[in-house]
């Protein structure tokens, strides 16, 4: 069997072990928007379109929009330069909303079903004193994202979020109590975080030194291979600067792997974390900038030297959920969902790699494709973030 034959035919087996295989392709309709297209506003293409469809949009500037169905809106073609003042995403019940190379300010996510961010800019307003991204009953996941140019990064509440290869970066304030770190996690959130820089902003005036992450009320934590900053201070007061990571006594907070610088303040440097645990943590990386037909999907995940990791694919992803022997969240890799495409074991580096490659068909398009790895070096199983997105 020729090599593109081999291909295909690893596709056919994988989607013939998952209900949401590549044959829903065939129903979906797309709508474009843009000047000389059908639609001049994407809040016009959501209006028309049902779950399943495809919108996509042309280089400009557009109006806010509210997500409010399982839909894919992505820059057409990619690399195009798309912003949206403002965005609202609330997927339905059982519904994946996926939304891919979009600059958008103000995002606003809540809603039962999922949302994924595919290589996007999330940014605050100039002026505003809201966070770019405002999470509240959400269930999101951003890989290749950026978020910055607000007072914070994410203010999360009972929220369920994974960032892999994200850049968060928090401005100033002068406010008092207004948070500035880069994640502020609060009321149950769970959230999981990979391959990532995170850096709070820095407090002057009346404002104090934040922490690169906050995470309280009850909140969890769970950071791999990343880089987090706490907040400087320049105010008049005698400060120190903010931790890397501070976490409420009623909270959790596990790293491994993890650089964590403390801020500056008036009156030195911080506290680099606060109730921070080191635990065997799976980390992961996606090689590739984008999923292109022709191309591959190729996870680094990184472990303990010699450990086994499974690595799970799905088409589609779901609200995160508890699963008997494995931790964090899973984001519907079920037997039913999901089909398991390889067993790795790490080297002495601990690095284990899989890469599958994506067949140039034409058909293939706007499929989504999700891994997830599960190290069984010890039990509980560690589950590494969701990663992947939409083949263009």
């Amino acid at each position: 069997m020729n090599v593109a034959l081999r291909d295909v035919a690893r596709w056919l087996t994988l989607a013939a072990c998952i209900p949401y295989s590549a044959g829903h392709l065939l129903s979906q309709t797309t709508f474009r928007v843009g000047p000389g297209e059908a639609y001049a506003t994407i809040q016009d293409a959501v209006g028309a379109a049902t779950a399943g469809d495809i919108v996509e949009v042309l280089a400009g500037s557009y109006p806010g929009f509210t997500l409010d169905k399982a839909l894919t809106i992505r820059a057409e073609p990619t690399g195009a330069v798309v912003e949206a003042s403002s965005a609202i995403v609330g997927p339905p019940v059982g519904g994946h909303a996926r939304l891919c190379g979009l600059r958008l300010r103000n995002v606003q996510l809540f809603g039962s079903g999922a949302a994924s961010f595919e290589s996007c800019e999330l940014l605050g307003t100039p002026g505003s004193f809201a966070p770019p991204v405002v999470a509240n009953g959400a269930a999101a996941t951003f890989w290749r994202c950026r978020i910055a140019d607000g007072p914070g990064g994410i203010q999360a509440s009972a929220s369920n979020l994974t960032l892999v290869q994200c850049d968060v970066s928090a401005l100033g304030t002068y406010l008092y109590l207004l948070s500035i770190s880069a994640l502020d996690l609060r009321n149950g959130c769970v959230v999981h975080v990979s391959d990532s820089t995170l850096a709070a902003g820095r407090g002057t005036a009346l404002a104090g030194a934040w922490p690169g992450i906050y995470v309280i009320s009850q909140s969890q934590l769970d950071i791999v291979d990343s880089t987090v900053r706490g907040g400087d201070y320049q105010g008049q007061s005698n400060q120190v600067g903010g931790s890397a990571i501070e976490v409420g006594v009623d909270s959790v907070a596990r790293q491994q792997r993890c650089t964590l610088l403390a801020g500056t303040g008036t009156a030195g440097p911080g506290n680099p974390s606060s109730r921070v645990t080191n635990a065997p943590l799976l980390g992961v990386h996606i090689a590739e900038p984008t999923l292109a037909l022709g191309g591959s999907l190729t996870a680094e995940f990184r472990d303990a030297p010699s450990s086994p990791v499974f690595v799970l694919a799905a088409f589609g992803l779901t609200p995160p959920t508890t699963a008997p022997l494995v931790t964090p969240l899973h984001w519907g890799f079920t037997p039913q969902n999901a089909a398991v495409v390889a067993v790795l074991v790490a080297d002495g580096s601990g690095n284990a790699a899989y890469s599958l490659p994506i067949p140039a068909d034409p058909q293939l398009r706007n499929l989504g494709i999700w891994l997830t790895g599960a190290s069984l070096a010890q039990l509980p199983a560690q589950l590494s973030p969701p990663v992947g997105g939409v083949l263009r």
